[in-house]
């Protein structure tokens, strides 16, 4: 698993390293676009006013969210993928920090959409989980959080990504696994899960 010095060396070609894997189709950014843009989508049917990015990267997707007139707070650990991100969002309200202290560094503020891409599977489930408990309490009426991530609908697929993978694959890095964490998330939350690769979906959590 990459520290946060490993993503500001990886931050210049971040965004091509992902586009040549998504072509591929190959773990672990197989599916990236498509679910991107069903994210977008799903944002932008919304009026929502405030938006906050967990694991903002290079700011790829919210700048497109920016452009369309939303205020837009990313928040990463990695000083590099937050310069990238502030160039192409000047107006936007950027926060160094690690998820581990999301709360923190969000501490009395509540947003409209919560978004985190490609960032909560450095959480192990339990972190996971707690994390989703504390972002509902940071959620305007209506409001949603989007997670979109490394999934896989059950143990036995991930086991056989890995096997088709293994010279690419990080066993530092906690992977969803729909069967384990839906049952577990709907004890406090409304929650789908929408497949869009092999290793890839989009989960949509919302307060009961």
């Amino acid at each position: 698993m990459l520290d946060n010095k490993g993503f500001d060396l990886w931050a210049s070609s971040y965004d091509q390293t992902v586009k040549l894997s998504d072509e591929q189709e190959a773990y672990p950014f197989a599916g990236y676009e498509p679910m991107m843009e069903a994210l977008y989508e799903k944002v932008c049917t919304k009026d929502v006013q405030n938006i906050v990015d967990l694991g903002v990267g290079t700011g790829k997707l919210t700048k497109r969210l920016y452009d369309a007139g939303h205020h837009i707070t990313g928040i990463d650990f990695s000083e590099e993928m937050l310069n990238i991100a502030r160039d192409k969002m000047p107006k936007a309200t950027f926060i160094e920090g690690d998820l581990h202290n999301t709360s923190k560094l969000i501490t009395n503020q509540k947003f409209d959409v919560i978004i985190s891409t490609y960032a909560m599977h450095h959480l192990t489930d339990d972190d996971k989980v707690r994390l989703l408990r504390e972002l509902l309490t940071h959620l305007n009426e209506g409001g949603v959080v989007y997670i979109g991530d490394i999934s896989f609908e059950t143990h036995f697929l991930q086991s056989k990504c890995r096997k088709q993978h293994i010279d690419e694959w990080d066993d530092s890095e906690y992977y969803f696994i729909v069967t384990k964490l839906l049952p577990i998330i709907s004890t406090f939350a409304k929650v789908q899960f929408k497949k869009y690769a092999h290793c890839c979906g989009l989960w949509t959590i919302q307060p009961r």
